[in-house]
């Protein structure tokens, strides 16, 4: 699938480590998880050109884009306005995605309410070319 997956965690139980990403204890403070198209990440890059986000990829990892801001600053996101990419349609061999495709939305309500204004939040993006 030519798109993302995107996951959202508070930073204070953020997992960095690979080997453990795939543990269920990683997988009980997700905020947030959706899927996106190619321009999925467009609204995140406009936080960062705002100063309103910072991007924490410093090389290394192509497939996997790490983004910090506040919980505040994406709460509208997290409660279900996920912004729609721009994008064209994308034909693949085994799939079709429409433009402005957001699917597999995934919101915790209950552990976002339980998160500070100024939590710092972690956004991982998942490239799936």
């Amino acid at each position: 699938m030519l798109g993302f997956e995107v996951y959202i965690f508070p930073k204070s139980h953020y997992i960095a480590d690979p080997k453990v990403w795939e543990r269920e204890e990683r997988w009980k403070h997700l905020l947030a998880a959706w899927s996106t198209g190619l321009g999925g990440l467009k609204w995140i890059d406009d936080l960062v050109k705002k100063g309103e986000a910072i991007d924490l990829n410093i090389g290394g990892e192509v497939l996997l884009c790490l983004y910090g801001t506040k919980l505040s600053t994406i709460k509208h996101v997290l409660k279900g306005n996920i912004p729609k990419p721009d994008d064209p349609p994308v034909i693949g061999e085994d799939y079709t995605l429409p433009s402005g495709f957001i699917g597999d939305v995934e919101i915790h309500e209950s552990r976002i309410a339980e998160c500070s204004e100024d939590e710092e939040i972690i956004i991982e993006a998942w490239d799936q070319s």
